[in-house]
């Protein structure tokens, strides 16, 4: 990619996604096709704020694990510590083989466990271990992801069973409808108060700042 600019506008966002021009130019790396949105998802910073930045993840993805060690400390010192923005998880889940449940399913259904027994700041501080341990996660990873879970002192016994049997698919599927709908069509994606941004991978901390700053300042 070489263009390292941020959509500005709605006409500039359809050609940077590639509608209607025949070449697809996006942020995601890694990508399918899929369907989900659930009203009640993990949140950081503000969750009243009038500026709200969805973030589509799937957590086998390693551009995502990338996103979140390096660009993202970025965004929670500038924007959430003190509260500027809405920051919502969702997820998208690409990285499974086609109509088969491999680890990233297995994973976002772990963390929605931790989510819904622990609460927000013990979903960030699990995914953050899924991200850290992402090159293990592989057939067995309910047992590993119930593993992770016990480390960090959550009941790793329900995480393991969130993970086998699917417990939060209803959850998953609708993050991903959501996304379909907003032409999220990979991960990791960015939507900023209902628009889909398509910054460039390379200066992807600068240009969603540019983004952000935007929406604050209107």
């Amino acid at each position: 990619m070489t263009d390292d600019s941020v959509l500005g506008d709605t006409s500039r966002r359809r050609l940077l996604l590639g509608v209607g021009t025949g070449v697809a130019v996006a942020v995601a790396g890694c990508t399918s096709g899929n369907p989900s949105g659930a009203d009640r998802v993990p949140v950081r910073g503000d969750g009243d704020a009038d500026v709200t930045l969805e973030v589509y993840e799937d957590l086998n993805c390693p551009t995502c694990r990338q996103y979140a060690q390096t660009v993202f400390p970025a965004v929670q010192t500038n924007y959430l510590t003190e509260g500027r923005i809405r920051y919502e998880h969702r997820d998208f889940v690409v990285t499974d083989p086609p109509d088969q449940t491999g680890p990233a399913r297995r994973a976002a259904n772990a963390a929605r466990e931790v989510y819904d027994r622990h609460g927000n700041g013990a979903f960030w501080e699990f995914t953050a271990s899924v991200f850290d341990n992402q090159g293990s996660l592989g057939p067995g990873a309910p047992a590993f992801l119930g593993g992770l879970a016990d480390d960090l002192g959550f009941d790793g016994g329900a995480v393991e069973a969130a993970a086998s049997n699917l417990e939060y698919d209803d959850a998953i599927d609708a993050d991903m409808e959501r996304g379909q709908a907003l032409g999220v069509r990979g991960t990791p994606s960015f939507v900023l108060d209902g628009d889909l941004l398509s910054p460039n991978l390379g200066t992807l901390a600068s240009d969603l700042a540019q983004e952000l700053d935007r929406a604050l300042s209107e």
